[in-house]
């Protein structure tokens, strides 16, 4: 497995199930672009709900900032293992490749239903996921949905299952050559 990834996928998809899975098991260093939103939000103190005060940075063309934080933060540590999640903007995913062009993107999809579910039990800014979903949509244009990954994971809420995929995924060994990139097939990862 290389050593940068690039995880994505929809609200409540698993992406920080993902990550803090991978940290614990694999030894990656994970930076959670959402954790820099939600600092900028705290020290500012402003009175707009978490999506809401993100939506602002996007409105003013700045949701870059905070990936370009943690890319900063991760050339600065000695783990050379890194995990960046929770990105929602095809800029943002531009910005890893540019420091990273050996990343891998691993696309996580998840049921509507099953993101509900999830979400309702940890949701973080008051805001429904319908709602979160929509003032998304206006950031992400097609980002996670039609942007090019390496891995696809379908994650259908078990979560047993979904570390197997995930451990699947670390022991396959597969081999990535820049210079084959045309030829490069994606491997998806479905057992539900």
């Amino acid at each position: 497995m290389r050593n940068v990834l690039v995880v994505l996928g929809e609200s409540a998809s698993g992406k920080t199930t993902f990550a803090e899975y991978v940290r614990i098991q694999y030894g990656y260093a994970v930076y959670e672009v959402g954790d820099y939103v939600r600092e900028a939000h705290r020290t500012c103190e402003s009175k707009l709900l978490l999506a809401q005060f993100a939506d602002k940075y996007y409105q003013q063309g700045n949701l870059t900032l905070f990936i370009e934080k943690a890319i900063k933060d991760a050339q600065n540590q000695s783990n050379k293992k890194v995990l960046f999640c929770g990105l929602r903007t095809e800029q943002e995913l531009s910005c890893v490749r540019r420091a990273y062009q050996d990343c891998c993107v691993i696309k996580i999809h998840c049921p509507t239903i099953t993101r509900r579910r999830r979400y309702k039990k940890g949701k973080q800014d008051g805001i429904s996921l319908h709602k979160r979903s929509r003032i998304e949509k206006n950031w992400t244009s097609d980002l996670p949905y039609n942007v090019s990954y390496d891995y696809l994971i379908e994650n259908g809420g078990n979560l047993d299952l979904f570390y197997q995929k995930i451990d699947q995924i670390f022991q396959s060994n597969t081999e990535y050559d820049h210079k084959e990139e045309v030829r490069h097939e994606r491997q998806e990862v479905y057992w539900d």
